[in-house]
């Protein structure tokens, strides 16, 4: 079966020059030829502009903006994309050669399916030790499931889905954490979106170096935020926002002391369940 159906990968980068040479590698050697690579540099003051200035593939599209953080960079790649299909990488991460193919293959095999997921690898900075893998096991109704943080359904936003799916949706750029996971469930509670998944390696995420306190504030203000637009949401019955509270309740109590700071936990808890702020 030939396949020729066009495929959309959004890439936002902000002084990404250490590996965004990879990650647009790992694009040119999908498998897949019909792809295009949208990369929304979102002000970078580094060398990153100099290396988008080097690639002459005529499938990579560039878009500059100032800094706006990546949910805004990802929204101005929507605006331009053509592909019947979308899929989402950051600058620092990398696709295996097969990703695109057999995300595309499945997505057309199955049309009732809206979204398809698959293996993800959790590495180290340098791509070679893995210290986590995603394994997606649950094929229906996503929006329930992505309520419950179930991570047989959700680990990143590394999602391939149908373009027709969003419309005029896009992501809220007064985030800047959790932002992928708030989307995907605003996405899914305003129509009855099917997931999917392949049984093969589509994503190898990077491990970053910012240090676990700034990532541990970052994530914390994340779920904080992924609270109250829920509260907004206004076909979420009470039970599954109560269950909602008690796993990022768990979810933060075990992060916070897995780098040591307790103190950090038990306010993040009472914050959550008590809801004082939220």
């Amino acid at each position: 079966m030939k396949i020729d159906t066009l495929v959309s990968i959004i890439m936002p980068v902000y002084n990404g020059e250490a590996y965004i040479q990879v990650a647009v590698q790992s694009v040119l050697d999908q498998t897949y030829e019909n792809w295009e690579l949208i990369i929304v540099d979102d002000g970078s003051t580094d060398g990153t502009a100099k290396f988008l200035d080097s690639l002459t593939d005529f499938r990579i599209k560039r878009i500059n903006q100032p800094n706006r953080g990546v949910s805004a960079a990802r929204n101005a790649a929507l605006s331009i994309v053509q592909g019947e299909f979308i899929t989402l990488l950051d600058a620092d991460d990398k696709l295996p050669p097969l990703s695109i193919t057999l995300r595309t293959k499945f997505l057309l095999k199955n049309p009732e399916v809206d979204i398809v997921d698959g293996v993800i690898h959790f590495l180290d900075k340098d791509l070679r030790n893995e210290f986590r893998r995603h394994i997606p096991s649950f094929r229906g109704l996503l929006f329930k499931r992505l309520l419950r943080l179930d991570d047989k359904v959700f680990a990143l936003a590394t999602y391939m889905f149908r373009t027709s799916l969003l419309k005029h949706f896009r992501f809220d750029e007064t985030m800047t954490h959790s932002e992928d996971l708030m989307f995907f469930i605003s996405l899914s509670s305003i129509q009855s979106i099917q997931i999917g998944y392949v049984n093969d390696s589509v994503y190898l995420y990077r491990k970053g170096h910012i240090s676990a306190m700034s990532n541990m504030d970052g994530f914390e203000r994340g779920y904080f935020n992924l609270l109250k637009k829920v509260k907004s949401i206004h076909n979420v019955k009470l039970s599954d926002h109560y269950f909602l509270r008690f796993k990022i309740a768990k979810i933060l109590f075990l992060s916070w002391f897995a780098i040591r700071m307790p103190g950090r936990a038990f306010n993040s808890v009472w914050t959550v369940l008590s809801g004082v702020g939220l």
